[in-house]
């Protein structure tokens, strides 16, 4: 309630029973920021944070590791780029890892998976053009 500009990005189940928003919402410099709120099946809430940046950042897709950390994927913009963005977060929603991606274009990821040996595999557009990427859990592109 009486929030500038509040957008839900996506809605996970997580492996414990309770459920994640990811949303975003706009700070006082009308700049979009990360919000994720934790809550029951009773509609508790059990963890609402947002996730402050200098730069305008959104997560469109979060997944949940085993361990209860999270990978998020979306994008981050300033005045003149946008890149696509990746995150490794805690269970707690602090970042443990923050990566931008992308040239002088309009790049960003809109979906992400989490592979069997801890890997992402995350999927955008990159100067108009689809692009899948494969990250290391440091968020460094796989192979390099």
């Amino acid at each position: 309630k009486n929030e500038k500009n509040t957008t839900a990005n996506k809605i996970v189940a997580l492996k414990n029973g309770n459920f994640l928003l990811s949303l975003s919402v706009e700070d006082e410099m009308s700049k979009e920021q990360i919000r994720l709120i934790k809550f029951d099946i009773h509609k508790n809430i059990l963890l609402d944070k947002v996730i402050a940046t200098r730069y305008a950042s959104v997560l469109k897709d979060i997944k949940e590791y085993a361990n209860g950390q999270f990978a998020g994927v979306g994008y981050v913009k300033d005045k003149e780029d946008t890149d696509a963005l990746a995150v490794m977060l805690d269970k707690n929603f602090n970042i443990l890892a923050q990566e931008h991606y992308g040239d002088i274009a309009y790049d960003t990821f809109e979906k992400v998976s989490i592979l069997k040996n801890g890997q992402i595999a995350a999927i955008g557009t990159k100067a108009n053009k689809i692009w899948v990427v494969k990250l290391d859990k440091n968020l460094s592109i796989a192979g390099k």
